[in-house]
């Protein structure tokens, strides 16, 4: 399965969003956030408390476009806790069809139950950046 976004996404930037007619609200927000193009997980909920999240997925970043990942992770519900960015190393290529495997591990969170991620896709050209074959696993 592959997860791609609408051609030409507006980059997350103020003055982009501001001169679209558009409040900026950044995705580091529990709900909304101004980017076009994104993917976020379900709420997953452990039997067990874990302090890091092992992710393994298969992505293009196409030049011009940006993936982001940003997670959160309680004890209680997310409903309301901010998001926090993970950076992520990319490959920028011509093809938009070439995917390339990424390992991203986030150690050191503070003890949880839950979890959620999302990620933001973002373009200045009318390429798409896309993910498929996503796993996250949460480790103790």
């Amino acid at each position: 399965r592959k997860i791609y976004v609408s051609d030409a996404l507006a980059n997350e930037t103020a003055t982009t969003e501001l001169s679209m007619g558009l409040e900026y609200i950044t995705e580091k927000n529990p709900t909304g956030g101004t980017s076009q193009g994104k993917f976020i997980t379900r709420e997953v909920i452990l039997a067990q408390p874990s302090t890091s999240l092992h992710i393994t997925t298969a992505m293009t970043t196409p030049y011009g476009t940006g993936l982001e990942l940003w997670y959160r992770a309680g004890m209680g519900s997310l409903s309301t806790t901010a998001w926090t960015q993970k950076t992520i190393d990319m490959v920028q290529t011509n093809n938009s069809s070439q995917f390339y495997d990424n390992v991203i591990e986030i150690n050191n969170i503070p003890e949880f139950t839950r979890f959620q991620c999302k990620f933001v896709f973002t373009s200045t050209s009318h390429f798409n950046s896309g993910i498929k074959d996503l796993r996250i696993i949460a480790l103790l």
